[in-house]
């Protein structure tokens, strides 16, 4: 979810400590900055949200006519988000 336009960028294909691969349904815009809510499942109903601040590395269009992968590198997220993700990183797939 972009936290400045309430609307949802895509699917999270794929999430690691320093980015992340985006399933979206347009090509961004090249080296687009976007601040975004990024919720992590885990034990409760309710799933735990980070913010973090990324940067467009990459795009092609996917298998699928209508969708596009996207690269993204995390340039900014506080530090208990930090470490949130971290955590999150470190369970049991």
């Amino acid at each position: 979810m972009d936290v400045i336009t309430g609307q949802p960028m895509g699917r999270i294909g794929n999430l690691s400590g320093t980015g992340m691969l985006l399933i979206c349904p347009a090509a961004p815009r090249s080296e687009a900055v976007h601040q975004v809510r990024l919720p992590l499942s885990g034990d409760s109903d309710t799933p735990q949200c980070i913010e973090v601040g990324i940067q467009e590395q990459w795009h092609e269009s996917a298998a699928s006519a209508d969708r596009v992968w996207a690269g993204y590198r995390i340039i900014a997220i506080g530090e208990g988000d930090d470490a949130r993700l971290d955590a999150w990183l470190a369970l049991p797939a």
